[in-house]
């Protein structure tokens, strides 16, 4: 990968504007509050910088790759230690991917994830990235509004909860327009 020419790379940035036909790398932005927008990458001619992007798909597929009988995440539940090695960790979010497009999860669209940190809230978070949305948490502690405002304002089409306490208040607010 380290050999990636500049057109190459050129080539990678364009494959942002497929569906996006007006679009000119001239019109490009180091940011943007799109949820499908494209971005110009800052990249160097040597140095860390100079390695060619990769997505988070790729990333954990390396991962398995190197890693795929390690460790990769652990949680207790009273007494016991649950472990996921990095191949593990990567079907169950390829699980859960499979679960949100089923479920009706719409590209760029959010999935709200109402709970404290856990191995299911990370398996939630790959796994909406893996189907082409994206995580979005959501506090605990927020009221049934504020839970209702942020799954708004993201247009999540998936909500994820912790327990019967926060589908509760989802229920709420779950007929509100």
């Amino acid at each position: 990968m380290s050999g990636m020419s500049s057109h190459n790379f050129f080539y990678q940035i364009k494959l942002c504007f497929l569906d996006q036909p007006n679009t000119s790398t001239a019109d490009l932005k180091f940011w943007t509050t799109q949820r499908d927008g494209c971005v110009e990458l800052r990249t160097e001619e040597s140095g860390i910088a100079s390695l060619p992007p990769v997505t988070i798909h790729q990333l954990i597929q390396d991962s398995v790759q190197k890693y795929g009988d390690y460790v990769a995440l652990a949680s207790k539940q009273g007494d016991q230690w649950n472990k996921l090695t990095y191949k593990q960790y990567y079907e169950q979010c390829r699980i859960a991917a499979k679960g949100f497009l089923k479920l009706g999860l719409e590209r760029y669209h959010g999935v709200g994830i109402l709970g404290f940190n856990s191995a299911e809230w990370f398996i939630s978070d790959i796994g909406a990235i893996l189907a082409g949305g994206f995580a979005v948490g959501i506090y605990t502690t927020n009221s049934a509004e504020a839970c209702h405002y942020v799954a708004e304002n993201c247009e999540a089409n998936i909500l994820v909860v912790e327990n019967h306490k926060q589908l509760q208040k989802i229920l709420q607010v779950s007929n509100h327009q």
